[in-house]
Protein backbone atom coordinates (compact mmCIF):
# COMPACT_ATOMS: atom_id res chain seq x y z
CA UNK A 1 0.00 0.00 0.00
CA UNK A 2 1.34 3.32 -0.95
CA UNK A 3 -0.30 6.55 -0.04
CA UNK A 4 0.89 10.33 -1.17
CA UNK A 5 0.93 13.54 0.95
CA UNK A 6 0.04 16.84 -0.63
CA UNK A 7 -0.49 20.42 -0.33
CA UNK A 8 -3.98 22.45 -0.63
CA UNK A 9 -2.89 22.72 -4.00
CA UNK A 10 -2.49 18.88 -4.56
CA UNK A 11 1.44 19.30 -4.59
CA UNK A 12 3.10 15.78 -3.75
CA UNK A 13 5.27 16.62 -0.29
CA UNK A 14 5.65 13.36 0.51
CA UNK A 15 4.89 9.72 0.36
CA UNK A 16 4.63 6.50 2.86
CA UNK A 17 4.46 2.94 1.93
CA UNK A 18 4.31 -0.35 3.23
CA UNK A 19 7.11 -2.14 1.52
CA UNK A 20 8.39 0.03 -1.25
CA UNK A 21 11.76 1.49 -1.16
CA UNK A 22 12.12 5.23 -0.26
CA UNK A 23 9.36 7.62 1.28
CA UNK A 24 8.43 6.67 4.64
CA UNK A 25 7.63 3.70 6.70
CA UNK A 26 4.05 3.41 7.09
CA UNK A 27 3.53 0.69 9.48
CA UNK A 28 -0.33 0.76 10.54
CA UNK A 29 -3.58 2.07 8.49
CA UNK A 30 -7.26 1.80 9.09
CA UNK A 31 -9.72 2.47 6.54
CA UNK A 32 -13.49 3.24 8.13
CA UNK A 33 -16.34 3.01 5.15
CA UNK A 34 -19.88 4.32 7.22
CA UNK A 35 -23.40 3.86 5.63
CA UNK A 36 -24.68 6.45 8.68
CA UNK A 37 -23.10 9.17 7.97
CA UNK A 38 -21.30 8.45 4.33
CA UNK A 39 -17.99 9.96 5.38
CA UNK A 40 -14.93 7.81 5.33
CA UNK A 41 -12.20 8.36 7.65
CA UNK A 42 -8.29 7.49 7.32
CA UNK A 43 -6.15 6.79 10.15
CA UNK A 44 -2.18 5.48 10.13
CA UNK A 45 1.22 5.71 11.59
CA UNK A 46 4.21 6.65 9.94
CA UNK A 47 7.53 5.52 11.82
CA UNK A 48 10.47 7.91 11.73
CA UNK A 49 14.40 8.18 13.15
CA UNK A 50 16.21 10.95 13.96
CA UNK A 51 17.18 11.63 10.61
CA UNK A 52 13.99 11.84 9.12
CA UNK A 53 11.77 13.40 11.62
CA UNK A 54 12.42 17.22 9.84
CA UNK A 55 11.17 15.68 6.51
CA UNK A 56 8.42 14.03 8.03
CA UNK A 57 7.15 17.67 9.52
CA UNK A 58 8.05 19.46 6.59
CA UNK A 59 6.01 16.81 4.45
CA UNK A 60 3.02 16.34 6.77
CA UNK A 61 0.65 18.86 8.65
CA UNK A 62 -2.90 19.44 8.98
CA UNK A 63 -4.98 20.56 6.29
CA UNK A 64 -3.00 18.85 3.83
CA UNK A 65 -4.51 16.19 1.94
CA UNK A 66 -3.47 12.39 1.53
CA UNK A 67 -4.21 10.68 -1.53
CA UNK A 68 -4.69 6.51 -2.18
CA UNK A 69 -6.38 4.56 -4.33
CA UNK A 70 -9.91 3.11 -3.04
CA UNK A 71 -9.15 -0.09 -4.86
CA UNK A 72 -12.85 -1.43 -5.55
CA UNK A 73 -16.05 -0.06 -6.62
CA UNK A 74 -19.19 -0.74 -5.04
CA UNK A 75 -20.83 -2.04 -8.05
CA UNK A 76 -20.70 -2.74 -11.75
CA UNK A 77 -21.70 0.96 -12.62
CA UNK A 78 -19.43 2.49 -10.68
CA UNK A 79 -15.45 3.49 -10.80
CA UNK A 80 -12.90 3.05 -9.23
CA UNK A 81 -11.48 6.69 -7.34
CA UNK A 82 -8.87 7.76 -5.78
CA UNK A 83 -9.86 8.42 -2.17
CA UNK A 84 -8.19 12.13 -1.22
CA UNK A 85 -8.67 13.10 2.89
CA UNK A 86 -7.41 16.16 4.69
CA UNK A 87 -5.08 15.40 7.75
CA UNK A 88 -7.49 16.89 10.71
CA UNK A 89 -4.80 15.66 13.25
CA UNK A 90 -1.10 14.39 13.52
CA UNK A 91 0.69 13.94 16.81
CA UNK A 92 4.18 12.60 16.84
CA UNK A 93 5.38 10.25 19.64
CA UNK A 94 9.02 10.73 20.73
CA UNK A 95 9.37 7.66 22.27
CA UNK A 96 7.76 5.07 19.56
CA UNK A 97 9.20 7.68 17.35
CA UNK A 98 5.86 7.19 15.37
CA UNK A 99 3.24 9.92 13.48
CA UNK A 100 0.04 9.16 14.51
CA UNK A 101 -2.49 10.65 11.59
CA UNK A 102 -6.44 11.52 11.02
CA UNK A 103 -7.64 11.96 8.09
CA UNK A 104 -11.50 12.41 6.89
CA UNK A 105 -12.53 12.60 3.43
CA UNK A 106 -14.75 14.81 1.16
CA UNK A 107 -18.22 14.81 3.82
CA UNK A 108 -15.19 17.16 6.20
CA UNK A 109 -15.83 19.69 3.51
CA UNK A 110 -19.22 20.02 3.19
CA UNK A 111 -19.62 20.02 7.13
CA UNK A 112 -18.45 23.70 6.73
CA UNK A 113 -20.85 24.57 4.41
CA UNK A 114 -24.42 25.60 5.63
CA UNK A 115 -27.94 25.03 4.02
CA UNK A 116 -30.71 27.26 4.87
CA UNK A 117 -34.16 26.25 5.13
CA UNK A 118 -36.04 25.78 2.89
CA UNK A 119 -39.09 23.83 0.60
CA UNK A 120 -39.04 21.72 -2.33
CA UNK A 121 -42.15 21.01 -4.07
CA UNK A 122 -42.63 18.30 -6.52
CA UNK A 123 -39.22 18.12 -6.97
CA UNK A 124 -37.29 14.91 -8.15
CA UNK A 125 -34.34 13.17 -5.94
CA UNK A 126 -31.70 15.01 -9.05
CA UNK A 127 -33.61 18.18 -8.26
CA UNK A 128 -33.84 18.17 -4.41
CA UNK A 129 -29.83 17.20 -4.52
CA UNK A 130 -29.30 19.81 -6.83
CA UNK A 131 -30.92 22.60 -4.41
CA UNK A 132 -28.43 22.39 -2.08
CA UNK A 133 -24.93 20.64 -3.24
CA UNK A 134 -22.50 22.72 -4.07
CA UNK A 135 -22.38 24.41 -7.57
CA UNK A 136 -18.64 22.44 -7.79
CA UNK A 137 -19.71 19.31 -6.92
CA UNK A 138 -20.91 16.47 -9.54
CA UNK A 139 -23.81 14.06 -9.06
CA UNK A 140 -23.53 10.06 -9.59
CA UNK A 141 -26.78 8.93 -9.36
CA UNK A 142 -26.90 4.51 -9.33
CA UNK A 143 -30.08 3.36 -9.69
CA UNK A 144 -31.68 6.09 -7.70
CA UNK A 145 -35.77 5.52 -7.51
CA UNK A 146 -37.80 7.83 -9.62
CA UNK A 147 -40.94 9.96 -9.21
CA UNK A 148 -40.98 13.47 -6.88
CA UNK A 149 -41.62 14.44 -3.39
CA UNK A 150 -41.90 17.74 -1.36
CA UNK A 151 -40.32 18.28 1.66
CA UNK A 152 -39.84 21.10 3.94
CA UNK A 153 -36.55 21.83 6.15
CA UNK A 154 -37.22 24.51 8.72
CA UNK A 155 -34.08 25.12 10.11
CA UNK A 156 -30.16 25.59 9.11
CA UNK A 157 -27.83 22.38 8.58
CA UNK A 158 -24.89 21.93 7.76
CA UNK A 159 -24.84 20.59 4.04
CA UNK A 160 -23.37 16.87 4.95
CA UNK A 161 -26.12 16.57 6.72
CA UNK A 162 -28.89 18.19 4.45
CA UNK A 163 -27.70 16.34 1.36
CA UNK A 164 -27.39 12.66 4.05
CA UNK A 165 -31.38 13.81 5.11
CA UNK A 166 -32.73 14.01 1.00
CA UNK A 167 -30.91 10.73 0.41
CA UNK A 168 -32.54 9.04 3.88
CA UNK A 169 -36.11 10.15 2.95
CA UNK A 170 -35.40 8.67 -0.60
CA UNK A 171 -34.11 5.46 1.32
CA UNK A 172 -30.83 5.99 -0.51
CA UNK A 173 -27.91 5.86 1.12
CA UNK A 174 -25.09 9.02 0.10
CA UNK A 175 -21.12 8.87 -0.09
CA UNK A 176 -18.43 11.19 -1.21
CA UNK A 177 -15.62 10.16 -3.98
CA UNK A 178 -13.20 12.03 -6.05
CA UNK A 179 -11.72 11.70 -10.01
CA UNK A 180 -7.90 12.43 -9.74
CA UNK A 181 -5.69 12.53 -13.14
CA UNK A 182 -2.16 13.15 -12.39
CA UNK A 183 -2.58 14.47 -9.43
CA UNK A 184 -5.57 17.19 -10.18
CA UNK A 185 -8.85 16.37 -8.92
CA UNK A 186 -11.18 17.03 -12.11
CA UNK A 187 -14.56 15.74 -10.46
CA UNK A 188 -16.11 16.12 -6.63
CA UNK A 189 -18.41 13.09 -6.56
CA UNK A 190 -21.40 12.44 -4.57
CA UNK A 191 -22.64 9.32 -4.85
CA UNK A 192 -26.32 7.96 -4.48
CA UNK A 193 -27.35 4.54 -4.31
CA UNK A 194 -30.58 2.73 -2.98
CA UNK A 195 -28.95 0.70 -0.72
CA UNK A 196 -24.66 0.19 -1.06
CA UNK A 197 -23.81 -3.47 -1.16
CA UNK A 198 -25.20 -6.29 -1.84
CA UNK A 199 -28.97 -6.64 0.32
CA UNK A 200 -29.27 -10.43 -0.51
CA UNK A 201 -27.68 -12.27 2.07
CA UNK A 202 -25.63 -14.67 0.62
CA UNK A 203 -22.54 -14.95 2.74
CA UNK A 204 -22.85 -17.49 5.86
CA UNK A 205 -21.04 -17.03 8.79
CA UNK A 206 -20.57 -18.86 11.57
CA UNK A 207 -19.99 -19.32 15.37
CA UNK A 208 -16.62 -20.75 16.32
CA UNK A 209 -15.21 -20.67 13.01
CA UNK A 210 -16.39 -17.21 11.27
CA UNK A 211 -17.04 -15.94 14.50
CA UNK A 212 -15.67 -15.34 18.07
CA UNK A 213 -18.06 -14.28 19.89
CA UNK A 214 -21.89 -13.06 19.71
CA UNK A 215 -23.02 -10.84 22.85
CA UNK A 216 -27.05 -10.58 22.82
CA UNK A 217 -28.44 -7.81 25.37
CA UNK A 218 -32.40 -6.98 25.11
CA UNK A 219 -34.00 -4.29 26.96
CA UNK A 220 -37.10 -2.38 27.47
CA UNK A 221 -35.31 0.44 28.85
CA UNK A 222 -36.06 2.69 25.74
CA UNK A 223 -39.78 1.03 25.42
CA UNK A 224 -42.44 2.94 23.57
CA UNK A 225 -46.40 2.52 23.13
CA UNK A 226 -46.90 6.31 21.86
CA UNK A 227 -45.24 9.49 20.79
CA UNK A 228 -46.25 13.32 22.57
CA UNK A 229 -45.54 14.39 18.80
CA UNK A 230 -44.57 18.30 18.06
CA UNK A 231 -42.68 19.22 14.77
CA UNK A 232 -42.12 22.66 13.49
CA UNK A 233 -43.24 26.03 14.02
CA UNK A 234 -45.08 27.70 11.35
CA UNK A 235 -44.52 31.04 9.96
CA UNK A 236 -46.94 33.40 12.10
CA UNK A 237 -47.31 30.67 14.81
CA UNK A 238 -45.46 31.33 18.17
CA UNK A 239 -45.20 27.57 18.97
CA UNK A 240 -44.68 23.93 17.13
CA UNK A 241 -47.37 21.90 15.33
CA UNK A 242 -49.23 19.02 16.98
CA UNK A 243 -51.06 16.16 15.82
CA UNK A 244 -54.18 17.24 17.46
CA UNK A 245 -56.97 16.23 15.09
CA UNK A 246 -55.18 15.07 12.44
CA UNK A 247 -56.41 11.91 11.16
CA UNK A 248 -53.46 9.12 10.23
CA UNK A 249 -53.98 4.91 10.62
CA UNK A 250 -51.26 2.87 9.14
CA UNK A 251 -51.42 -1.48 9.26
CA UNK A 252 -47.96 -2.48 9.59
CA UNK A 253 -48.18 -5.66 6.65
CA UNK A 254 -45.38 -7.89 8.25
CA UNK A 255 -46.55 -7.53 11.79
CA UNK A 256 -50.43 -6.71 11.96
CA UNK A 257 -49.75 -3.43 14.30
CA UNK A 258 -52.03 -0.97 14.31
CA UNK A 259 -50.52 2.79 14.27
CA UNK A 260 -52.92 5.63 14.60
CA UNK A 261 -53.20 8.94 15.80
CA UNK A 262 -55.00 10.06 18.62
CA UNK A 263 -57.09 13.15 17.45
CA UNK A 264 -57.70 13.97 21.07
CA UNK A 265 -54.43 14.28 22.07
CA UNK A 266 -52.40 14.35 19.09
CA UNK A 267 -50.34 11.27 20.44
CA UNK A 268 -48.86 8.75 17.85
CA UNK A 269 -49.98 5.37 19.27
CA UNK A 270 -49.38 1.53 18.11
CA UNK A 271 -53.09 0.76 19.80
CA UNK A 272 -51.04 -3.40 18.84
CA UNK A 273 -48.57 -2.84 21.37
CA UNK A 274 -50.86 -0.63 23.96
CA UNK A 275 -52.83 -4.46 24.44
CA UNK A 276 -49.62 -6.06 24.60
CA UNK A 277 -48.17 -4.44 27.26
CA UNK A 278 -51.21 -3.37 29.36
CA UNK A 279 -51.04 -5.15 33.08
CA UNK A 280 -52.58 -4.75 36.36
CA UNK A 281 -50.80 -2.03 36.96
CA UNK A 282 -51.16 -0.40 33.44
CA UNK A 283 -54.18 -1.17 32.00
CA UNK A 284 -54.03 0.94 29.40
CA UNK A 285 -50.80 0.01 28.68
CA UNK A 286 -50.02 3.63 27.46
CA UNK A 287 -45.90 4.47 27.69
CA UNK A 288 -45.38 8.10 26.51
CA UNK A 289 -42.54 9.22 24.77
CA UNK A 290 -42.27 12.57 23.64
CA UNK A 291 -40.81 13.12 19.33
CA UNK A 292 -40.20 16.16 17.86
CA UNK A 293 -38.92 16.38 14.25
CA UNK A 294 -38.66 19.80 11.89
CA UNK A 295 -41.52 19.96 9.47
CA UNK A 296 -44.64 22.07 9.34
CA UNK A 297 -45.88 19.45 7.23
CA UNK A 298 -48.55 17.16 9.31
CA UNK A 299 -48.35 14.48 7.02
CA UNK A 300 -44.37 13.93 7.32
CA UNK A 301 -44.91 14.44 10.87
CA UNK A 302 -47.27 11.95 11.44
CA UNK A 303 -45.06 9.29 9.16
CA UNK A 304 -41.67 10.35 10.76
CA UNK A 305 -43.26 9.80 14.48
CA UNK A 306 -45.02 6.12 13.06
CA UNK A 307 -42.03 5.36 12.00
CA UNK A 308 -39.56 6.16 14.93
CA UNK A 309 -42.13 4.23 17.45
CA UNK A 310 -41.92 1.39 15.42
CA UNK A 311 -38.26 1.30 16.53
CA UNK A 312 -38.97 1.15 20.57
CA UNK A 313 -42.30 -0.40 20.40
CA UNK A 314 -40.95 -3.46 21.53
CA UNK A 315 -38.02 -5.02 23.40
CA UNK A 316 -34.70 -3.75 21.85
CA UNK A 317 -32.47 -6.53 21.11
CA UNK A 318 -28.72 -5.91 19.99
CA UNK A 319 -26.13 -8.14 19.28
CA UNK A 320 -22.65 -7.48 19.19
CA UNK A 321 -20.96 -9.86 16.96
CA UNK A 322 -16.92 -10.65 16.97
CA UNK A 323 -15.57 -11.72 13.56
CA UNK A 324 -12.30 -14.02 13.57
CA UNK A 325 -12.29 -13.47 9.94
CA UNK A 326 -14.17 -11.96 7.37
CA UNK A 327 -14.62 -13.02 3.17
CA UNK A 328 -12.00 -10.96 1.36
CA UNK A 329 -15.36 -10.46 -1.05
CA UNK A 330 -17.59 -8.52 1.75
CA UNK A 331 -18.21 -4.74 0.93
CA UNK A 332 -19.55 -2.10 3.18
CA UNK A 333 -23.36 -2.37 3.10
CA UNK A 334 -23.69 -6.09 2.49
CA UNK A 335 -26.38 -8.34 3.78
CA UNK A 336 -24.81 -11.31 5.84
CA UNK A 337 -26.14 -14.20 7.61
CA UNK A 338 -25.19 -14.94 11.21
CA UNK A 339 -25.29 -18.49 12.37
CA UNK A 340 -25.46 -19.78 15.77
CA UNK A 341 -26.70 -23.94 16.09
CA UNK A 342 -26.38 -24.28 19.52
CA UNK A 343 -28.60 -20.97 20.48
CA UNK A 344 -31.03 -21.90 17.27
CA UNK A 345 -30.24 -17.85 16.65
CA UNK A 346 -30.41 -17.41 12.82
CA UNK A 347 -29.95 -13.69 11.71
CA UNK A 348 -29.44 -11.34 8.85
CA UNK A 349 -27.46 -8.56 9.42
CA UNK A 350 -26.38 -5.44 7.12
CA UNK A 351 -22.76 -4.34 6.98
CA UNK A 352 -22.99 -0.53 8.39
CA UNK A 353 -18.67 0.13 9.34
CA UNK A 354 -16.03 -1.55 7.53
CA UNK A 355 -13.03 -1.15 9.14
CA UNK A 356 -9.71 -2.23 6.56
CA UNK A 357 -5.84 -2.44 6.95
CA UNK A 358 -4.13 -2.84 4.16
CA UNK A 359 -0.74 -3.46 6.45
CA UNK A 360 -2.28 -5.93 8.16
CA UNK A 361 -4.48 -7.63 6.21
CA UNK A 362 -7.78 -7.58 8.49
CA UNK A 363 -11.48 -5.99 8.13
CA UNK A 364 -13.52 -5.27 10.98
CA UNK A 365 -17.37 -4.87 10.76
CA UNK A 366 -20.07 -3.07 13.00
CA UNK A 367 -23.73 -4.82 11.61
CA UNK A 368 -27.10 -3.91 12.31
CA UNK A 369 -30.29 -3.38 10.75
CA UNK A 370 -30.95 -7.15 11.90
CA UNK A 371 -33.76 -9.89 11.16
CA UNK A 372 -34.53 -12.56 13.16
CA UNK A 373 -35.06 -15.48 11.45
CA UNK A 374 -37.09 -17.93 13.58
CA UNK A 375 -35.95 -21.47 11.97
CA UNK A 376 -33.27 -20.94 9.61
CA UNK A 377 -31.86 -18.20 7.25
CA UNK A 378 -34.03 -19.16 4.30
CA UNK A 379 -36.02 -22.83 3.33
CA UNK A 380 -33.07 -24.00 1.00
CA UNK A 381 -31.12 -23.67 4.47
CA UNK A 382 -34.32 -25.38 6.49
CA UNK A 383 -34.36 -28.42 3.59
CA UNK A 384 -30.32 -28.84 3.56
CA UNK A 385 -28.93 -28.08 6.68
CA UNK A 386 -26.67 -30.64 7.55
CA UNK A 387 -25.29 -30.23 3.99
CA UNK A 388 -24.64 -26.28 5.17
CA UNK A 389 -23.16 -26.77 7.83
CA UNK A 390 -20.65 -29.20 6.78
CA UNK A 391 -19.83 -26.53 3.65
CA UNK A 392 -19.50 -24.07 6.28
CA UNK A 393 -17.53 -25.65 8.97
CA UNK A 394 -15.08 -27.19 6.14
CA UNK A 395 -14.74 -23.90 4.23
CA UNK A 396 -12.23 -22.61 5.43
CA UNK A 397 -9.88 -25.73 5.49
CA UNK A 398 -7.45 -26.57 2.64
CA UNK A 399 -7.21 -30.16 1.85
CA UNK A 400 -4.02 -31.28 -0.36
CA UNK A 401 -2.95 -34.44 -1.41
CA UNK A 402 0.81 -35.33 -2.14
CA UNK A 403 1.87 -38.39 -3.36
CA UNK A 404 5.44 -40.22 -2.35
CA UNK A 405 6.05 -41.57 -5.85
CA UNK A 406 4.78 -38.55 -7.85
CA UNK A 407 1.89 -38.83 -10.59
CA UNK A 408 3.97 -41.00 -13.36
CA UNK A 409 4.89 -44.91 -12.97
CA UNK A 410 7.14 -47.13 -14.55
CA UNK A 411 5.81 -50.37 -14.07
CA UNK A 412 2.33 -51.05 -14.35
CA UNK A 413 2.03 -51.24 -10.78
CA UNK A 414 1.42 -48.24 -8.53
CA UNK A 415 3.77 -48.41 -5.36
CA UNK A 416 3.33 -45.22 -3.29
CA UNK A 417 2.25 -43.20 0.15
CA UNK A 418 -0.48 -40.65 -0.30
CA UNK A 419 -0.22 -37.55 2.94
CA UNK A 420 -3.30 -35.38 3.20
CA UNK A 421 -1.91 -32.07 4.33
CA UNK A 422 -4.81 -29.63 5.93
CA UNK A 423 -3.65 -25.46 6.19
CA UNK A 424 -6.33 -23.62 8.33
CA UNK A 425 -6.03 -20.01 8.23
CA UNK A 426 -2.61 -20.30 6.74
CA UNK A 427 -1.15 -22.71 9.65
CA UNK A 428 -0.77 -26.58 8.74
CA UNK A 429 -2.97 -28.90 11.20
CA UNK A 430 -1.72 -32.30 13.02
CA UNK A 431 -3.78 -35.35 13.33
CA UNK A 432 -3.99 -34.07 17.08
CA UNK A 433 -5.05 -30.52 15.91
CA UNK A 434 -7.69 -32.24 13.79
CA UNK A 435 -8.77 -34.25 16.47
CA UNK A 436 -8.93 -31.22 19.19
CA UNK A 437 -11.79 -30.00 16.63
CA UNK A 438 -13.54 -33.14 15.87
CA UNK A 439 -12.63 -33.77 12.86
CA UNK A 440 -10.66 -36.24 10.90
CA UNK A 441 -9.43 -37.21 7.56
CA UNK A 442 -10.92 -40.21 5.90
CA UNK A 443 -9.70 -41.92 2.79
CA UNK A 444 -12.37 -43.43 -0.18
CA UNK A 445 -12.16 -45.04 -3.76
CA UNK A 446 -13.39 -41.98 -5.56
CA UNK A 447 -15.78 -44.49 -7.89
CA UNK A 448 -17.30 -46.62 -5.50
CA UNK A 449 -17.41 -44.26 -2.49
CA UNK A 450 -15.95 -47.25 -0.19
CA UNK A 451 -14.39 -46.50 2.74
CA UNK A 452 -10.70 -47.24 2.57
CA UNK A 453 -9.80 -45.82 5.85
CA UNK A 454 -8.28 -43.08 7.87
CA UNK A 455 -5.06 -41.37 9.22
CA UNK A 456 -3.00 -38.66 7.52
CA UNK A 457 -1.94 -41.42 5.00
CA UNK A 458 -2.85 -43.96 3.01
CA UNK A 459 -0.35 -46.40 1.41
CA UNK A 460 -1.13 -47.90 -2.23
CA UNK A 461 0.38 -51.06 -2.72
CA UNK A 462 0.95 -53.07 -6.39
CA UNK A 463 -2.03 -51.89 -7.92
CA UNK A 464 -2.60 -51.40 -11.64
CA UNK A 465 -4.79 -48.48 -11.38
CA UNK A 466 -6.06 -46.00 -8.05
CA UNK A 467 -8.95 -43.85 -7.46
CA UNK A 468 -8.52 -42.88 -4.10
CA UNK A 469 -9.67 -39.70 -3.02
CA UNK A 470 -9.72 -38.04 1.01
CA UNK A 471 -12.12 -35.83 2.84
CA UNK A 472 -11.94 -33.54 5.28
CA UNK A 473 -15.09 -34.99 7.46
CA UNK A 474 -16.83 -34.39 11.31
CA UNK A 475 -16.25 -36.76 13.81
CA UNK A 476 -19.93 -37.76 14.86
CA UNK A 477 -20.45 -39.35 18.33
Amino acid sequence: MIIYIADRDLNITGQASTSLPGGFRLVEDTTTEDIESGVNTFACRISYNDSTRRDLEEAIEVGRFVIKQSGRAFSDKENIYDSLYQIVETEFDTKSQELNIYAEDAGLELLGKVCIAGTVHDKTLEQTLNAFKPADWTLNLIGTPVGTKTYTWDGESTCTERLRSVASLWDCDIYYSFIIERFEISAKVINVTPKRGNQTATAQLRLNYDIDRITTKTSIADLATAYSVTGGTPNGANKPMTLKGYSYSYTDPDTGDVYAVDTTTGQMRNTSAMKRWSSVLDTDGLILKTFSYETTDRAVLAGQARAELQKHDKPVINYEVDFARLPADIRIGDRINIIDEDGELYLEARILKLESSASAGTQKATIGEFILRDSGISEYVITTASELANMVKLKPYDLTIVSSAGSDFITTNINTTLTASVVYNGASLTWQDLAERSMTIRWYDSETNTLLGSGMTYTVSNEESINVTARLEEVTQ
